[in-house]
């Protein structure tokens, strides 16, 4: 009687330390502070203070956001029949890894930290950067969407 508690408490102890493991990890990955940020288009409602004159901004075909998830931007601008056009106004090098913008794991970032690392031993096998690995903006477009 004695061993099956035991093996109870150890298995119920074990399964408690693996919730709380895969809690971590998943916190891990999904925190970053671009994915507060929201993609909007010019036809979204602009919450100001102020009074602000937005007239001839309804009429602008433009939308924007802080990283471009390819994917989800196809499904949300397939109502566009016009040609698309991509800007990016980041500075700096970004590519994507498997759809994850590489900043997701922490690639060209001088503060990379332990979540990044974590990312990346996750998703390549390894702590070290792969930049072989990473596709360019314009080759991830090219890839996720059918030019006319």
């Amino acid at each position: 009687m004695k061993k099956l508690l035991n093996k109870r408490y150890f298995l119920i102890g074990g399964g408690i330390i693996l919730l709380m493991v895969l809690s971590v990890c998943v916190y891990l990955i999904s925190t970053d502070d671009y994915t507060d940020a929201k993609f909007r288009s010019m036809q979204d409602d602009i919450p100001s203070l102020e009074q602000v004159d937005l007239t001839g901004l309804r009429e602008l075909e433009a939308s924007g956001g802080p990283s471009i998830d390819f994917p989800d931007l196809k499904k949300r601008l397939s109502h566009i029949k016009k040609n698309i056009i991509i800007v990016d106004g980041i500075g700096q090098f970004h590519g994507y890894f498997e759809d994850l913008p590489s900043s997701f794991f922490g690639y060209s970032l001088d503060d990379a930290d332990l979540r990044h690392f974590i990312r990346r031993f996750i998703f390549t096998g390894t702590f070290e950067e792969r930049p072989e690995l990473i596709t360019s903006e314009s080759e991830e477009a090219q890839k996720k969407w059918v030019w006319v």
